[in-house]
């Protein structure tokens, strides 16, 4: 129901976490407000993990940590795509459309609701 992210995809959240550059600090004080990676000052030697999936809070600051080296706390899956096809199939395009307009329906619904 929303709109899709700077790669064209949707709803990401939900599917895997997945580690970032950050490593593990108490809090946010002092934290980049440029939005680059925090990796100075660790409080522990535990690298950062955003996105949730579903066996965790499924929201875009949901974050967890683990040690470097430990793959197993990950659970959830990514669909992805190897090459861009080099044409969209027009059900493609059919599909789109319909979802753009079940999603401005559904918009319309919830508008209403809050009124």
């Amino acid at each position: 129901m929303y709109r899709p992210n700077g790669f064209g995809l949707f709803d990401m959240l939900g599917n895997v976490s997945e580690f970032v550059e950050d490593c593990q600090h108490n809090s946010y004080e002092g934290a980049p407000a440029d939005g680059s990676p925090w990796i100075a000052a660790c409080a522990k030697d535990m690298k950062i993990r955003r996105g949730g999936s579903w066996t965790e809070a499924v929201t875009a600051q949901w974050r967890g940590h683990t040690g470097p080296d430990n793959g197993s706390s990950f659970d959830g899956f990514r669909v992805a795509l190897a090459g861009a096809p080099a044409t969209v199939p027009a059900s493609a395009l059919q599909f789109e459309a319909e979802l753009e307009k079940a999603r401005s329906a559904e918009r319309k619904l919830r508008a209403a609701a809050v009124r």
